[in-house]
């Protein structure tokens, strides 16, 4: 396995071009047309895209995880130390924040802006619960299965923000647990979680 500091600087410039993608398509999605079906299209298009680009060339070296729910979700299950685990999310705050604006830069946006998209109400915590587990669910099956080898309007005001962590923690945890009932013994293939890491 590579070393950590390789492994989290490989989170790290992962995150941050997929939060490039995200927020970058996002931001452009909105200039190209005023319909919300075509922006949301767009957005996932360009998302899917640039995600399955970063886990084919970056997932060797640190597992393509790219997300703190991935990663708790991997340490869970053996496949993470304690030390490597909060680097890595530390790695992905980073690069986050770093990808977020980058992205307002590139289209001459103020660098730091806080959104004033209001996302708050059950239905959208259930959704974002929902998703997580769905997520984690559908990379645990792959995993497990051996097959991991082939694997703007993103803004939310920051009152809104906690609500949506709580709901992915949730959602993390549940998927942890259908996991483990569903997928008898992860702890073996934990290291492959998200892609396979090349030994050193």
């Amino acid at each position: 396995m590579p070393p950590l500091s390789r492994r989290l600087a490989t989170e790290f410039v992962g995150t941050a071009f997929l939060l490039i993608a995200i927020v970058g398509s996002g931001i452009m999605a909105e200039t190209l047309t005023t319909d919300p079906g075509l922006q949301l299209f767009e957005n996932a298009l360009a998302t899917a895209a640039a995600l399955t680009a970063l886990m084919l060339a970056l997932g060797s070296v640190s597992g393509a995880h790219f997300n703190p729910a991935v990663t708790l979700a991997d340490r869970v299950f053996r496949g993470l130390s304690d030390r490597a685990t909060v680097g890595y999310i530390g790695a992905q705050i980073a690069g986050g924040v770093v990808g977020v604006v980058l992205a307002n830069l590139m289209f001459d946006l103020s660098a730091i802006t806080l959104s004033t998209t209001a996302r708050s109400g059950t239905g959208l915590w259930l959704a974002e619960g929902i998703a997580t587990f769905g997520l984690l669910l559908v990379i645990f099956g792959v995993v497990k299965s051996g097959r991991s080898d082939v694997t703007a309007f993103a803004g939310i005001e920051p009152s809104s923000a906690p609500a949506f962590i709580v709901a992915e923690l949730i959602g993390t945890a549940l998927a942890i647990g259908a996991a483990a009932f569903l997928f008898s013994h992860m702890d073996g293939v934990a290291d492959q979680v998200v892609v396979s890491q090349a030994s050193d």
